[in-house]
């Protein structure tokens, strides 16, 4: 499909940017680089990038990988990005009375793991797949059943990556008292 009006001028100068920043990264005689051109081009879901504010590194990430990705199929190359960080997920509903399950994939590009109260990475990841109890007035009707059922419900890898990002959450946000939770 072709690109819309422009957006093939965004992609081929998003490119050429980060083509110069990496250049001048590895081979250039100065100890830093400041990327401006690359700052005046690229566009945050869609929107120029105001330095001074602050933004999810994750949202920058995904954002930023595919803008890469686009402008690359642009060119009649593969999605190298997408490519090397897309695994998948198995949304699990268990039921605990009977013997059915259910489950849906989803595509991620990162995981989220909570860092608070354990001890290292093993056990973040262990709480992250450990799901959560569906029972008593919240419990989930099982569609083969027609009952409601006690179930676990909860996330799986199902499929790995060649390279799995793990964004680690080390506080969360409470939105009743509107402070940072650490």
């Amino acid at each position: 499909t072709p690109c819309p009006p422009g957006k093939d001028v965004y992609q081929q100068s998003l490119l050429r940017h980060l083509q110069h920043m990496f250049g001048q990264l590895s081979f250039g005689k100065a100890q830093y680089f400041t990327p401006n051109g690359f700052w005046k081009t690229f566009k945050l879901h869609g929107q120029s990038v105001e330095l001074r504010d602050q933004h999810d590194v994750m949202e920058f990430m995904s954002s930023l990988t595919d803008s890469i990705d686009d402008a690359l199929m642009a060119l009649g190359h593969r999605r190298i990005f997408e490519d090397t960080f897309k695994g998948r997920f198995a949304n699990q509903k268990i039921c605990k009375s009977c013997p059915h399950r259910y489950s849906r994939e989803e595509p991620f590009l990162s995981i989220h793991v909570n860092i608070q109260n354990v001890r290292n990475l093993k056990e973040s990841l262990a709480e992250y797949v450990k799901g959560d109890l569906l029972e008593g007035s919240n419990q989930y009707t099982c569609d083969k059943c027609k009952a409601k059922v006690d179930a676990v419900m909860r996330s799986v890898i199902d499929m790995l990556p060649k390279v799995l990002v793990i964004q680690l959450k080390r506080f969360s946000y409470d939105w009743e008292r509107y402070a940072i939770v650490w």
